[in-house]
């Protein structure tokens, strides 16, 4: 890491916005290990390559800006809200040490956060901020050395909950230190099964035995699920599992070939009538008839449900899908939603294929924007090159009308449990925030998919088809913002001859896409939304967009807020200090740049008190001097 830094205000716009989307806006900073938010955000190449196709950055700029610890000191201070913490994430105690010396006081906040990282400071562990909840997250990230300082030396008592937390941290040393006080229950218990820790659970169940506590036959799918084999052959040395059939979906599940065998060769006959895929009224529970209609087949004059596929298909194996499919069980369009949802092209073929019927034109809305499915858009591209969808509009009656309904609301409307290995773009930039609907208008959801789709996948003969339909006012818009969005300079010269919305082009401009406000400045006919996209300008400072201003002699106002927010200020032009942007400028920490304006009307007790609360103290003595 080095020291020299220039903020570069693109690749900082668009790690950010990726950063607050894998971080939950910042609070896994506070909940887990930085080590773990390093490795997916920072430290991340997918979130780097995704930087460089949106803005053309070199990767090694983008690496290299990244790992500056400047810019790390910088953007952390803007999570976290105190510098204590920042340090604490940095590991740099001394850095940490002088804060403290400068009148920064330890909080609970900031012994967690050593805790949870395990920066061992404990002349930092006072002991009025010792509670067993410091135990407790000592346990849960299996830091022993803190873990044994708290108890020992801070007189901390272990309990129920810390017991829990220690299975789930996996070490065996607190486990174990733990277990001889407290007795371990079924939550605990599942818990450890649930971590697939086989130390741990070897332990604890011998413990139960020992004891005499039940063993719940219900755990022994956890193992079956994460394909651990050798786990299963541990624990059936140690009790008696009772095998029942339903244990061949997890083993489904697992992936792999090996446990799919050794769960089928608990059972005769298991596959005999396609009995795992009979109706069980308790499995069909909650479903809409639609989506319960979507799962069924019929084979020999019979219906079944395709659960037997699902969960094949679910495991991302395609062995263990072709394995499932040579035995013969069916296939419903409820399979092929769960094959696009894999983002794997190849199972997606798969399935397609044994499905064979050409899909319905509400498939298509699992590739809109509302629906974060990793490496959709390739899937998308071997249905359409391969007519495998039917995207023509066609009236349809209530079914059908009912089942497009309930796809798109299930896609807009639920909340979708997000992975780390997910780097889908609708979700990292949240362009779905970009398309809202007119008041007086329903959004017109296909339309959205289908320019999406045909500029992703460039097919213009499509995209022109769609620009000679007559479409409302709201349409109209929606398809230049798609258009300007989502096309390159070319499609938007040859598709779109009117202005996109201001906050498209102010989100273009993040993206260092300056080409495209080029060809709308030329052809002036922007000059009603200028004004507003001024402060985006000034807060960017991009070189190149800054000559561009200059070589049309477009001067733009004066806006402190925006040049001080840039982080490129020392150029800034003249510009007056108000009690709008006094606090921006103060944040600056930069007193030299400061003392150029005249702070002794703005200066006060709340602007002070202000500052302190914001963990700028460094500043503080000079504001004060400005009120005496």
């Amino acid at each position: 890491m080095n020291n020299t830094f220039e903020q570069d205000n693109t690749i900082h716009f668009i790690f950010e916005k990726n950063f607050d989307q894998r971080t939950s806006d910042g609070q896994d900073l506070f909940d887990i290990p930085f080590k773990q938010i390093l490795e997916k955000t920072i430290n991340d190449p997918n979130i780097h390559a995704l930087i460089n196709k949106m803005t053309y950055r070199p990767l090694s700029a983008i690496t290299d800006y990244l790992s500056n610890i400047a810019f790390l000191n910088k953007f952390l201070f803007k999570k976290l809200k105190k510098k204590i913490y920042v340090q604490i994430l940095l590991n740099n105690q001394d850095e940490f040490a002088k804060l403290i010396a400068s009148g920064r006081e330890m909080d609970k906040t900031a012994l967690r956060l050593m805790i949870i990282n395990g920066r061992y400071w404990h002349e930092y562990f006072l002991q009025d901020l010792c509670s067993n909840d410091m135990l407790m997250y000592a346990a849960e990230f299996a830091k022993d050395d803190i873990y044994f300082y708290l108890k020992n030396q801070r007189n901390l008592v272990p309990n129920d909950q810390i017991f829990y937390r220690a299975v789930v941290g996996g070490s065996m040393p607190i486990i174990k230190d733990i277990s001889e006080t407290i007795s371990i229950s079924d939550k605990i218990l599942e818990t450890a099964f649930q971590t697939n820790n086989s130390e741990v659970i070897i332990h604890l169940v011998n413990d139960a035995l020992t004891n005499e506590l039940r063993v719940s036959q219900n755990l022994i799918s956890y193992p079956i699920i994460n394909g651990n084999i050798d786990l299963l052959h541990e624990l059936d040395k140690l009790m008696t599992f009772n095998y029942h059939t339903e244990l061949y979906f997890s083993a489904l599940l697992s992936g792999s070939m090996k446990m799919v065998m050794y769960i089928e060769g608990k059972f005769h006959n298991i596959h005999e009538n396609y009995v795992l895929d009979t109706t069980k009224s308790k499995r069909e529970k909650g479903f809409s008839s639609i989506l319960s209609d979507e799962m069924v087949y019929t084979k020999n004059g019979n219906n079944y449900f395709s659960h037997t596929l699902n969960y094949a298909i679910q495991s991302k194996s395609l062995t263990v899908i072709r394995y499932i499919i040579s035995l013969g069980y069916g296939v419903s369009s409820s399979n092929v939603i769960t094959a696009i949802k894999t983002g794997d092209v190849e199972i997606v073929w798969l399935i397609v294929e044994y499905y064979g019927k050409k899909l319905e034109k509400y498939f298509v809305y699992y590739f809109s924007m509302n629906s974060y499915i990793h490496n959709k858009f390739a899937v998308a591209k071997f249905l359409l090159d391969n007519d495998h969808i039917d995207l023509s509009v066609k009236k349809m009656n209530i079914t059908g009308y009912r089942r497009e309904t309930t796809h798109l609301n299930l896609i807009t409307q639920s909340t979708q449990l997000m992975t780390d290995d997910n780097y889908d773009s609708d979700y990292l930039l949240k362009y779905k925030l970009f398309f809202p609907p007119f008041k007086g208008f329903n959004l017109n959801h296909l339309l959205l998919v289908k320019m999406r789709l045909y500029l992703e996948l460039g097919r213009d003969q499509e995209i022109q088809n769609m620009m000679n339909q007559k479409w409302n006012v709201m349409e109209s818009q929606h398809i230049i913002d798609s258009i300007y969005m989502f096309g390159d300079l070319n499609k938007i010269k040859k598709f779109s001859a009117f202005v996109p919305s201001a906050k498209i082009i102010m989100e273009t401009l993040c993206y260092n896409q300056i080409g495209k406000f080029c060809f709308l400045l030329q052809k002036g006919t922007i000059d009603r939304y200028l004004e507003n996209i001024y402060p985006m300008i000034t807060l960017l400072q991009n070189p190149i967009l800054n000559g561009v201003m200059n070589k049309k002699n477009i001067v733009m106002p004066c806006d402190l807020k925006f040049w001080v927010l840039s982080g490129n200020y020392q150029n800034i032009p003249t510009c007056a200090v108000d009690k709008d942007n006094i606090r921006e400028l103060i944040a600056t920490e930069d007193i030299e740049f400061i003392k150029k304006f005249d702070l002794t009307e703005l200066v006060n007790e709340d602007v002070i008190n202000w500052a302190i609360e914001a963990d700028l103290l460094e500043i503080v003595p000079y504001l004060k001097s400005l009120i005496i």
